[in-house]
């Protein structure tokens, strides 16, 4: 009984993440801009069967166990990320009861549908696939092949070529902003942040050469994509996954070897992205991706890197073994270092032009933050209302949220529902470095790193973009895996001391 109940959970928990990412890669509909609010609406949809089905089980569940044997084990695995969300729920909830755009926030106004209803539903799916999901080699299988797709697609939209015709019902300025089925590069760079470090990390752990090949290339598509979408953005995703690889590899010497390698051929690959730059119609890049294939800059750190996995090849093992943790606490200072020198290198540069006219957005926003009532100040305006507001104030319809999911939460969910996002993001950083600094190469230990670069590279580009409906159901993924790992890491570090103390006997 017991393992078909396992079975079960199982299979549910497959069918959310082959439905959602089928939905982002397969699912399209002409009516809207390259499908974005069909994909967002499929999201939810994906949520209500899942919600249904997972009630059912759990009915069925109580029949054969207590409760209190199956509710027990998840409430003592919370952490405070846990909590985090389910009050951010609750304030998403009461936001709604105080804004005067109730049916609009409830429901999520525009094409990205982020509201009461879509959060609700997301939250009741993370907290059912987080405790009852578990690994399985399929998962990556289905977002490999997923994300592979996608990212030719969106390489051939570059090179002018249009499998399904989509760009045809686009005005000529606006193509350059939409890319393969998901749409414009604003939610796309979300995809990339918590998709990307899968393939990474998965053409590492696969030994067999066929499809460690298949899935280099499949990492060098991804790559090229955050070149060829035209959103700087992309960029801040790119810092936080090479960053979180390099701290993640620095527990291993072999490891660190792996991931310097990947890196390398990955900006070595952009002397053919280059060379197709220059010698074939394709659409045109702005931003920092034309200035580096113009110039080469990508050389630079392909020299760097090379020289990188030269070296760790180099060093001794042992020597190398007694650095680690000195090295690790170093490369976090500079990450945090760095990371302030560049929001203090951009403070000067901002205007109301910063950013594709972000600067003004949120200028706008704390504007309409100050004008608020104290109440609305507190818990927020409602989900999905930003646009009402700048259009109030500006006038123009053009603008629906505040290009910053950070300063749009402060406006919709007030400084409640910021403070519990924030404290939900340190958390999953303090908790995912923690595991990573006890460097261990069990499955559990190598997800959890994986989902935590995942989650921050989607917390760096979040300064630049847009909560999205259908980035939604891929966050809600990662989370539950990354809580997966936390429990399963507990399990693991028990048995171990157990282990050590029998030992000691």
């Amino acid at each position: 009984m017991e393992e078909r109940l396992k079975n079960v959970k199982n299979t549910l928990g497959l069918f959310v993440i082959v439905a959602i990412f089928s939905i982002m890669t397969f699912y399209l509909n002409d009516s809207y801009f390259n499908a974005l609010e069909a994909k967002a609406l499929g999201v939810m949809a994906v949520f209500i069967i899942f919600n249904v089905l997972s009630a059912l089980f759990t009915v069925l569940l109580f029949i054969k166990v207590k409760p209190q044997d199956y509710l027990k084990p998840i409430f003592d695995n919370f952490e405070i990320f846990d909590h985090a969300i389910i009050i951010f729920g609750v304030f998403s909830l009461l936001s709604n009861l105080m804004t005067v755009y109730v049916k609009e926030s409830f429901y999520g106004s525009y094409a990205w549908l982020i509201g009461t209803l879509f959060i609700l539903l997301a939250i009741t799916a993370y907290l059912f696939l987080s405790n009852n999901i578990e690994f399985t080699p399929w998962v990556f299988i289905v977002v490999a092949a997923a994300v592979s797709i996608e990212s030719l697609w969106i390489f051939l939209n570059f090179l002018k070529v249009d499998p399904f015709n989509l760009h045809s019902l686009l005005a000529e300025s606006d193509v350059v902003r939409y890319v393969g089925t998901i749409g414009n590069v604003n939610w796309y760079v979300g995809y990339l942040a918590l998709c990307m470090p899968i393939i990474f990390i998965m053409s590492i752990l696969i030994n067999n050469i066929f499809a460690k090949t298949g899935l280099i290339i499949s990492l060098i598509l991804m790559f090229y994509t955050a070149f060829t979408c035209n959103s700087d953005g992309a960029f801040i995703a790119l810092f936080f996954i090479m960053a979180g690889f390099t701290f993640y590899g620095l527990s291993d010497k072999k490891l660190l070897f792996e991931v310097f390698l990947r890196m390398a051929i990955m900006y070595g690959s952009l002397i053919i992205l280059e060379v197709l730059y220059r010698i074939t119609d394709h659409t045109e890049l702005d931003g920092y991706a034309g200035v580096i294939l113009e110039k080469r800059v990508y050389l630079i750190p392909f020299i760097l890197l090379v020289l990188l996995t030269l070296l760790v090849i180099m060093l001794n093992k042992d020597f190398y073994k007694s650095i680690t943790k000195k090295a690790e606490i170093v490369f976090l200072i500079l990450i945090i270092v760095s990371m302030a020198a560049l929001i203090l290198s951009q403070i000067p540069k901002f205007s109301e032009t910063y950013g594709h006219n972000r600067g003004k957005t949120w200028i706008v926003a704390f504007r309409t933050f100050k004008e608020l009532p104290i109440l609305n100040k507190l818990f927020g305006t409602g989900l999905s209302t930003f646009g009402y507001y700048y259009e109030d104030i500006t006038g123009s319809s053009w603008v629906r949220n505040a290009h910053n999911e950070y300063i749009e939460y402060l406006i919709t969910t007030g400084i409640a529902g910021l403070i519990t996002i924030i404290t939900g993001c340190v958390s999953i950083c303090y908790i995912g470095i923690k595991n990573i600094m006890r460097a261990n190469k069990t499955i559990s230990f190598i997800i959890n790193a994986t989902c935590l670069i995942s989650l921050t590279a989607y917390m760096g580009q979040a300064f630049v973009n847009n909560p999205q409906g259908l980035n939604l159901g891929i966050l809600v993924v990662v989370l539950a895996f990354f809580k997966w790992s936390c429990f399963t890491i507990k399990d693991e570090l028990v048995k171990r001391e157990k282990k050590s103390l029998k030992e000691e006997e």
